[in-house]
């Protein structure tokens, strides 16, 4: 398996980039070249964990393939592109599933333009999508302990990417800053009573899974936040059951106050930094559900006796 080693998967991954700086950035070949080149840069990312992550689990010859072990002459197939992104998301230090989502965007313009007679990459503007990309490459490199320089090359390009990160960080700053100060002013247009209400609903809530209460940059009244799982601890024995701890990155905000929402990581940084920390959940697990034990219906003598 020689095509899934994280080194031969990082120099397609470079060799497709330098094609795509060759071609004009306007034009249909930049964008479609440096999908390609994301996909690669995302498969050598999950080779430097263990090549096995690149088999397509539905068929367990994939798997042993990856081993040495070949039961057929038939090709070895590697996972999609959706389920590529998604164990990205897993894997890579504050890569989100709206990262994933994004990255899984572009593989479906790169299949349109592949599979059909669709131009999908003849308007595709870079404003539309460059800074995004460029800062989920930054996310993937850094997990491979490279960087922008490696994969485009060549300083200034590499400058030029950086800046472009920044501008769009800058944007997103000001569209979450825009976002906070107009829930303000309407938080501040309600009435007593109903401001009153909504903080009663508030208190009132129950959290789910993967959720902590954190003060709203818009209104200061206790919102919730809610991320994506990062690890998970092996089970620690309590009274009635196991726990375990499970470290959350954070990808969303919502106040049922004010009625601000935001989503992303790069949104709750530009909001406040200490809403993009990572933070711990407690999951509590009962002896059936760590075993997976199936107990059957329980005997309900309050119905037995309530026949006539």
């Amino acid at each position: 398996m020689e095509g899934w080693k994280e080194a031969v998967l990082w120099e397609k991954a470079r060799l497709f980039m330098q094609r795509a700086l060759e071609e004009d950035r306007e034009g249909p070949l930049f964008p479609f070249w440096a999908a390609l080149s994301l996909e690669l840069l995302a498969r050598s990312t999950l080779a430097r964990v263990h090549p096995v992550l690149l088999a397509d689990p539905r068929e367990p010859e994939n798997i042993l393939a990856v081993f040495g072990y070949r039961t057929s002459d038939r090709a070895i197939s590697s996972i999609p592109a959706k389920a590529l992104f998604s164990r990205c998301a897993v894997v890579v230090p504050n890569f989100t599933t709206d990262d994933a989502k994004f990255c899984q965007r572009i593989a479906s313009l790169r299949n349109d333009e592949l599979h059909s007679g669709n131009p999908v990459f003849a308007d595709y503007p870079t404003g539309q999508w460059l800074g995004d990309y460029y800062r989920v490459c930054d996310l993937l490199l850094t997990y491979l302990d490279k960087s922008l320089e490696d994969l485009l090359g060549d300083a200034g390009e590499a400058n030029a990417a950086e800046e472009l990160v920044k501008a769009t960080q800058a944007k997103i700053e000001k569209t979450v800053k825009d976002s906070i100060v107009a829930k303000r002013r309407e938080f501040e247009q309600i009435g007593d009573v109903e401001r009153d209400e909504r903080l009663a609903l508030v208190t009132d809530e129950r959290l789910s899974a993967y959720e902590k209460r954190v003060s709203c940059p818009s209104c200061e009244s206790p919102c919730i936040l809610s991320g994506d799982v990062v690890s998970v601890s092996g089970p620690r024995t309590v009274e009635d059951g196991t726990e375990r701890e499970v470290v959350i990155l954070p990808t969303k905000l919502t106040c049922h106050v004010c009625e601000l929402q935001l989503n992303g990581l790069p949104h709750l940084y530009a909001a406040h930094r200490d809403l993009a920390g990572q933070f711990t959940d407690t999951i509590f697990e009962s002896p059936e559900d760590f075993y997976g034990l199936d107990i059957g219906p329980q005997y309900d003598y309050e119905e037995e006796y309530d026949n006539e």
